[in-house]
């Protein structure tokens, strides 16, 4: 991966979950490598937390991506989200030690 395939990834993240493109978009204009790291960012419906973050454990450049998305995340926090830092932080050591 070249930093401008980790931008297009980094941009993309929420695209899929958010339902503003689709998987095989994304495969038509990045190709495979950039789309599958996109979708094991994207957390479907009915997925656990830990199910979503084990496929994101796997893969270092998505470790990569969803660290840089938890800083960015608790940077923002709001009264509403506090009750989940605890678990934005402690998913972060991680990925932080992984990507």
């Amino acid at each position: 991966f070249h930093d401008s395939d980790l931008q297009i990834i980094a941009f993309l993240h929420d695209g899929i979950e958010h339902g503003h493109v689709s998987k095989e978009y994304i495969t038509g204009l990045f190709g495979d490598e950039i789309a599958d790291v996109v979708d094991l960012l994207t957390r479907r419906e009915g997925q656990t937390w830990e199910e979503y973050y084990e496929g994101i454990f796997k893969n270092p450049i998505a470790c990569k991506i969803k660290a840089a998305d938890n800083i960015h995340n608790l940077g923002r926090m709001d009264a509403k989200m506090a009750p989940k830092e605890s678990a934005y932080r402690e998913a972060l050591e991680k990925l932080q030690l992984l990507a």
